[in-house]
């Protein structure tokens, strides 16, 4: 048993992965003079190699400066400048053919201290990170097909709860009656 002074002491995972990436996203909007809600995890991780997590977190602020860039309001001195004034560079793969952002070395330079901060916390939290963005995924795909109860041919019938993408593609059938699900 850990002595309960020891339990005050020890941080939450998930507390500090929320407190790096709202500072962070607290820093850009700071710097670019927004108010915005922090966008999705999905938004913040997309295409981030969490394998490697020092190009995850550069992957993490550039998400979050193109975030940012769509935050601005048509008033802000910031509104019509170039990507490359926020840090953002162009960079097409040869192979793919695929343009991605990258953080320019002014902005890899700037961004240094939260780079480092999201680097230890993306490897502490890898497995956690995983788990959200699966959980996020699955719940946009339940969104998009929405559940519907399908009833056989038994009396009283059996329900099921599935999937209308599923139900129109194949047919469940009923091991009492041997009638399909509708």
């Amino acid at each position: 048993m850990v002595p309960r002074t020891k339990l005050d002491t020890i941080t939450n995972p998930i507390d500090l992965l929320d407190n790096v990436l709202e500072q962070t996203w607290d820093a850009v909007c700071e710097a670019y003079d927004v108010s915005a809600e922090m966008p999705s995890m999905q938004n913040i991780f997309m295409q981030a190699p969490l394998g490697t997590p020092p190009k995850a977190a550069e992957c993490v602020v550039v998400n979050m400066l193109t975030e940012v860039t769509e935050c601005m309001g048509r008033f802000s001195p910031w509104y019509k400048q170039p990507a490359r004034a926020f840090g953002l560079v162009s960079l097409r793969d040869s192979v793919t053919g695929k343009s991605h952002w990258l953080l320019a070395p002014e902005a890899l330079q700037h961004w240094q201290p939260w780079l480092q901060k999201l680097t230890q916390v993306i490897k502490l939290n890898n497995g956690l990170i995983q788990a959200t963005l699966l959980v996020e995924n699955l719940s946009e795909t339940d969104l998009q097909d929405p559940l519907v109860i399908a009833q056989c041919g038994c009396y009283p019938p059996k329900r099921i709860q599935i999937g209308v993408s599923i139900l129109e593609k194949t047919a469940i059938i009923c091991d009492a009656c041997h009638q399909p699900f509708e």
